[in-house]
């Protein structure tokens, strides 16, 4: 089975996209506050090796939606399976081929 997760804020953020630098700072505990379902507390492996989320807080599902709108500007990650109308997803920015920053250094 495929799971796919996003990112997420409250629906009134301005921010439209994140870059995955700022992404893995955010993990990290130097970056953006961010929340996470404790459901999705086992995926830490898949996005990196650097271990469990140091940068924010798990809550439980029911109650993502309401911490992300009382701790904006935060941040979310959420599983695509369940909808979530009172958050946007943000795109997570990388670098592309086709820009003219574009360094192959910078490829994980």
């Amino acid at each position: 089975m495929l799971w796919v997760y996003a990112l997420v804020a409250a629906f009134p953020t301005v921010r439209d996209g994140v870059t995955f630098d700022e992404l893995k700072a955010a993990w990290s505990g130097n970056g953006q506050a961010l929340v996470m379902s404790e459901s999705l507390t086992g995926i830490e492996g898949c996005l990196w090796r650097r271990g469990r989320l140091r940068g924010g807080k798990t809550v439980p599902a029911e109650g993502l939606t309401s911490a992300l709108w009382g701790n904006r500007p935060a941040w979310g990650i959420v599983s695509l399976r369940r909808t979530y109308p009172k958050l946007k997803v943000l795109e997570l920015t990388v670098s592309r081929p086709s820009r003219k920053e574009f360094d192959l250094k910078n490829i994980r």
